[in-house]
């Protein structure tokens, strides 16, 4: 599925309520949005959950939503159902930091149901990269980490290539939205990465 999420497709297979996000899904601001999804297509039932703020994405995983919910339905899922399908889609790629956390969450679920993770679809969907405050002022360019306003610690506040291979590694399904007017110019540069990985 690495590719592009066409945002349509997603309010037609998770449900409506997944409208009222897209205009803070839709839009790379400073502010993290995340939203936490999650259907049984056996039972028909769409969850969703979603945070704002300073690193939302690392919020939702540690969230009774991710730690019960998501837990419960693997508990009872069972080989002859259907997949589950479980979204994250945040309206920037997550940093450094909350990939190594995204990808951890998920190791943390294969080790627990080896067998019933690998059977179901775990999409994570940004916009594209997320550059970080200081790319602006330090021309970074998107895949690489700040260590000048750091000095010698790495900063761990952009996306990078490694931490995409990181979440793509524990089996998040990494791909782009595009909410109908074609994906954003970091969308571009992330969808190439992708494909080219």
């Amino acid at each position: 599925m690495e590719g592009v999420l066409r945002w349509a497709d997603a309010v037609s297979f998770f449900g409506d309520e997944l409208v009222q996000h897209e205009r803070f899904l839709s839009r790379a601001t400073q502010t993290t949005y995340g939203l936490l999804v999650s259907r049984s297509v056996q039972q028909g039932q769409t969850l969703l959950e979603n945070r704002e703020g300073e690193h939302a994405e690392e919020r939702l995983v540690l969230s009774p939503f991710w730690v019960s919910g998501v837990v419960n339905a693997l508990e009872s899922w069972d080989v002859r159902d259907a997949p589950m399908v479980v979204m994250l889609a945040i309206n920037r790629a997550p940093c450094a930091s909350c990939s190594h956390i995204l990808a951890g969450e998920l190791h943390a679920l294969h080790r627990r149901f080896p067998l019933r993770v690998e059977k179901q679809y775990f999409i994570l969907a940004s916009l594209g990269y997320y550059q970080g405050r200081d790319f602006m002022t330090n021309q970074l360019s998107p895949n690489t980490l700040n260590t000048r306003s750091v000095g010698s610690q790495r900063s761990q506040s952009v996306t990078t290539d490694r931490g995409l291979n990181e979440l793509s590694d524990a089996g998040w399904r990494l791909c782009v939205m595009d909410f109908g007017h074609g994906v954003t110019s970091r969308g571009s540069e992330l969808l190439n990465f992708l494909r080219h990985r």
